[in-house]
């Protein structure tokens, strides 16, 4: 099982069985914060700009299946797990 408990910490102590994985709006925005002070053009040649797309692509695939039906999503969110 997994579970995105946006940053509480007393998940971190449950079943060891359960896996918690983090909020990729957070991870996104570690990467923007990064970045934020550099010119566009710099910005691009950073790893850190990579971050941000490979969020946005992944966000892009999230919301392509917001309405799918709970099997559909089950698919799919393993795809993403391999994606990752």
């Amino acid at each position: 099982m997994k579970l995105r408990p946006h940053g509480y910490q007393v998940y971190h102590s449950l079943d060891p069985g359960i896996t918690v994985v983090g909020c990729l709006a957070h991870m996104k925005r570690k990467f923007t914060d990064a970045i934020k002070a550099l010119s566009p053009e710099e910005q691009k040649k950073t790893v850190y700009f990579k971050g941000q797309e490979y969020c946005d692509y992944l966000f892009h695939i999230e919301k392509k299946y917001n309405d799918a039906d709970p099997g559909e999503r089950r698919i799919n969110g393993c795809f993403m797990i391999i994606l990752l």
